[in-house]
């Protein structure tokens, strides 16, 4: 009786990580062949416990059935994954990636906005008084880009790809690099959002407020300077550096999950706003006037 209710356990847990392998295969399938691994590799270990649950001559016949059935389903694995192997050769980023070049006045702009995933955003300071945006896209790989009436600019991601492009890797940094330059106290506002990448903001000035939002990254300040407002949120990752102006001049909201703050976390009085979270990270930011 105790064998056979391992067996049905064993069952159920074999059903539901096969319903989790064959889920994550219609989504991102950047860490599929790692999970695929680590999950053949916990059947393995369960095929092994399994013949040492009872001694060899008190296995009863649903034993053997179940031991055997496992070994079935690790070979099924196994072969699903050499054919995702396969199918990661003939995947978009074979596609060239073609390097593009936006340049606008930086007058015709009050508001620039990025938002994007799986892509490193680089500010550096322009030389002249235009904002250059360096990026890549390919035919199933681009951006949205779009100058609106009330003079924000808007680069989105977008794709049209299919379940099978996402097999494989991401492509090399360069190509999943956008590269912003942008004229010293000329932009008002600034607004970036990404994810399993870090950012990091140069010494400009910004004449209005300037918000950044990763999923799974850092946020890396060096003597920000903003007129208005700061709003700082990441997940998985650290928000650190410094901030031009004192300490007395920023009303202040922090919240920290599983992470350490040198922020208060309600300050209320301040010229300007700073709002930092984090969820799984520290907040480690310094005042430099």
């Amino acid at each position: 009786m105790m064998i056979k209710t391992y067996a049905t356990d064993k069952r159920n847990e074999i059903q539901k990580w096969i319903y989790y392998f064959f889920k994550i295969i219609m989504f991102n399938s950047n860490t599929l062949l790692h999970i695929a691994i680590f999950f053949a590799e916990q059947l393995r270990i369960g095929i092994r416990r399994t013949g040492y649950i009872k001694k060899k001559n008190d296995l009863t016949k649903e034993h053997f059935i179940m031991k055997s059935t496992a070994k079935k389903l690790l070979t099924t694995i196994g072969i699903l994954v050499t054919l995702l192997i396969a199918l990661a050769g003939c995947s978009s980023h074979s596609t060239s990636m073609e390097e593009k070049n936006y340049i606008i006045p930086a007058q015709k702009i009050d508001t620039l906005t990025i938002d994007v995933k799986d892509k490193k955003i680089t500010i550096l300071q322009s030389k002249d008084e235009q904002i250059h945006i360096v990026y890549y896209e390919s035919e199933k790989d681009f951006y949205k880009i779009d100058l609106s009436d009330d003079k924000e600019l808007s680069m989105v991601s977008d794709s049209n790809k299919e379940w099978n492009d996402y097999i494989g890797g991401k492509g090399s940094q360069v190509t999943r690099t956008i590269q912003v330059w942008i004229p010293d106290a000329t932009l008002k506002n600034l607004t970036l959002k990404t994810s399993n990448e870090s950012i990091v903001l140069p010494t400009i000035a910004f004449l209005g407020t300037v918000e950044v939002n990763i999923n799974n990254g850092n946020i890396q300040l060096d003597k920000l300077n903003v007129g208005t407002a700061i709003t700082l949120e990441t997940k998985n990752g650290n928000i650190s550096g410094s901030i031009l102006g004192s300490y007395d001049d920023f009303a202040i909201l922090s919240n920290v999950k599983k992470g350490d703050s040198n922020l208060p976390a309600n300050k209320e009085n301040g010229s300007k706003k700073l709002s930092a979270y984090t969820n799984n990270g520290d907040i480690t930011l310094q005042f430099s006037e």
